[in-house]
């Protein structure tokens, strides 16, 4: 359902964008050249996807847990890869509004065509 895509598609992009702005408190506000430096020291050695990202409905999961173990699996749907932001230069740009299950195809369509 809708709801249910929605929901993890924001979380993914909140937890993402929690990564940044985590590398941003603990390095004095320098931003970082890469997403992938972004991985807390605690947790050097493993990719930044991999690392632990945040609660979403009573699970912890990864940022590769909610696009492949949730998205991918479940939603046989291109747009996705357009909608979730990993904060790489390569990526669409992260949308001003959360995307809402009324609106959703709507907001997936522009997202990918941007």
């Amino acid at each position: 359902p809708n709801e249910l895509l929605a929901l993890y598609i924001n979380a993914y992009n909140c937890l993402c964008i929690g990564h940044v702005t985590r590398y941003l408190r603990e390095n004095n506000g320098e931003l970082p050249t890469s997403v992938t430096q972004t991985t807390p020291p605690s947790q050097k050695g493993t990719e930044i996807w991999d690392v632990e990202a945040g609660v979403v409905g009573g699970e912890t999961l990864s940022l590769n847990d909610i696009e492949h173990k949730i998205l991918r699996s479940k939603w046989a749907e291109p747009r996705v890869h357009a909608s979730i932001v990993c904060a790489s230069a390569s990526c669409p740009n992260l949308r001003t509004e959360a995307f809402v299950p009324d609106r959703l195809n709507e907001q997936m369509d522009d997202q990918a065509r941007t």
